[in-house]
């Protein structure tokens, strides 16, 4: 997390950036996914859209895991966690 590695990311030290998925989207793809299970508006099979209004990304598609064994739905954006933007984000997570 981001308040972990604050004291890491700088220009001069161990690494100049890290990059995670905004944990808040993560966990309202997560909600979305999970309710439109719940609803029967999607089955969870390939192929299939998840509907995500307050995202930036409006639509998730399903796809097949690696392993071939089920299904998964990923969020794509990673945020870039610098020397310039670390201090705002460790407050935040």
């Amino acid at each position: 997390m981001p308040s972990q590695m604050a004291e890491y990311i700088r220009d001069d030290l161990t690494s100049p950036c890290v990059y995670l998925w905004n944990p808040q989207d993560l966990g309202r793809l997560a909600a979305y996914t999970c309710l439109a299970l719940v609803n029967g508006e999607i089955e969870g099979v390939e192929g299939e859209v998840v509907l995500t209004p307050e995202l930036s990304q409006k639509s998730y598609k399903i796809t097949p895991t690696e392993e071939g064994d089920g299904t998964e739905v990923q969020l794509n954006e990673l945020i870039a966690f610098t020397p310039d933007n670390i201090r705002t984000w460790a407050n935040v997570f």
